[in-house]
């Protein structure tokens, strides 16, 4: 069974690689592509770190899904979860309802009243 943990600002290079196999694998998920990210120097993948609360599902030592809350924009009280991930392998295993889990807790303690979740019409489960 996967476990799910908070990444911290020095684990940059993790959450780099988790996100650059997420834009890769799922191109049409995201709002940005694998160019644009894979561009990005250190500082911005530490902001990045310190913007939200990214969570990382983990199995063994497989990085399987990722998943973010941070403020939703424009929506006081209002926390988004974002950048949602499960790797194919994983996917149908519960990782992604673990990852979802994490955010909503993290919601929960940050204070705030609401999650949103925006995601394309098109997006498959």
């Amino acid at each position: 069974m996967s476990t799910v943990a908070r990444l911290q600002g020095d684990e940059w290079t993790r959450y780099r690689d988790i996100r650059l196999r997420a834009l890769s694998e799922a191109p049409d998920a995201f709002w940005m592509t694998h160019a644009e990210e894979a561009a990005f120097g250190e500082e911005r993948w530490r902001e990045r770190l310190f913007t939200g609360a990214n969570f990382v599902a983990r199995e063994g030592a497989s990085d399987l899904g990722l998943a973010t809350g941070a403020p939703f924009e424009g929506r006081d009280g209002c926390a988004g979860l974002f950048g949602m991930w499960v790797a194919p392998e994983a996917r149908g295993s519960g990782v992604a309802d673990r990852l979802v889990n994490a955010v909503i807790e993290w919601a929960r303690e940050a204070g705030y009243q609401r999650l949103l979740l925006d995601v394309g019409d098109d997006n498959a489960p």
